[in-house]
């Protein structure tokens, strides 16, 4: 760093303090991420998620679940399940990184198992019949089957049944 200083006529015994440092633009800091969403949204244009409806919990089971201070009276339903869709990283644990093609460009790694807890307020039983989310009508229909046949008991790792 002293070069270029002494290049630009400034005597280094004049300084208090120096440093380089490099900055980057928020392109460079978010395309990679950016291009890992546009694959994984194409992909789930081209082959939709697999959604899959494990437990249902009303009622009871729900202070059994989220505790009698947990939200048990604010929550009509809680579902449990899992979707499959497209896999960005190298791996499904913690520190997973970008799956990269032979040039160092973001790619599609098969797909992966995403477990979820969805917790539906009270104030949402009303508007049943209208699902808020965006998931396929197979996907809708399978829930509102499953959660006509919600499972009873404490148990929230009992699947519904079939």
């Amino acid at each position: 760093m002293f070069p270029l200083i002494i290049d630009a006529g400034i005597d280094p015994a004049s300084l208090q303090l120096a440093w380089d440092f490099t900055t980057g633009s928020e392109e460079n800091a978010t395309s990679e991420m950016l291009q890992a969403r546009a694959l994984a949204l194409a992909e789930l244009d081209r082959a939709p998620p697999v959604v899959e409806i494990d437990a249902v919990f009303e009622g009871e089971d729900l202070e059994l679940i989220l505790g009698a201070d947990g939200g048990a009276a604010d929550t009509w339903r809680l579902v449990k399940g899992s979707i499959i869709g497209p896999r960005i990283v190298d791996d499904d644990g913690p520190g997973a990184r970008l799956t990269r093609d032979a040039d160092g460009k973001v790619r599609l790694d098969g797909t992966t198992r995403f477990d979820f807890t969805a917790i539906v307020p009270r104030a949402s039983a009303t508007r049943l019949s209208q699902p808020a989310c965006s998931c396929s009508a197979t996907a809708s229909s399978a829930l509102k089957a499953r959660s006509r046949a919600a499972p009873r008991g404490p148990s929230p790792t009992r699947p519904a049944p079939s």
